[in-house]
């Protein structure tokens, strides 16, 4: 489950790809439920006003793989994490974000 902090950022990301983008047709996510529950929120904001149906949620553990930054507040347990280790998967995630991420048509 997503935290209160956590809610507000996806609500927040939601609004903001509406504002920008005429339409989105997919969301991809990674496996963790967090990953499922903002992917959910974002997907909700960005639903069309009349069908009332948002992009299609896609999971894919390659998404899975990353962590360019640790979320904050940190999860238990990456409360020490190097940020030099999070600089080396900054690269893997910025290949999968061009690998996966297809610019949408601005409004």
């Amino acid at each position: 489950a997503l935290s209160a902090e956590g809610l507000k950022q996806a609500k927040l990301v939601g609004k903001y790809l509406k504002n920008i983008f005429e339409d989105v047709d997919h969301i991809y996510h990674g496996t963790t439920d967090e990953c499922k529950a903002t992917a959910k929120i974002i997907s909700k904001a960005l639903r069309d006003p009349k069908t009332k149906v948002g992009p299609a949620t896609i999971e894919s553990d390659l998404f899975d793989e990353v962590l360019p930054v640790v979320p904050s507040p940190a999860p238990e347990g990456f409360e020490g994490v190097d940020p030099k280790e999070l600089a080396a998967d900054a690269h893997k995630a910025e290949c999968l974000f061009h690998g996966m991420a297809w610019g949408p048509t601005p409004k």
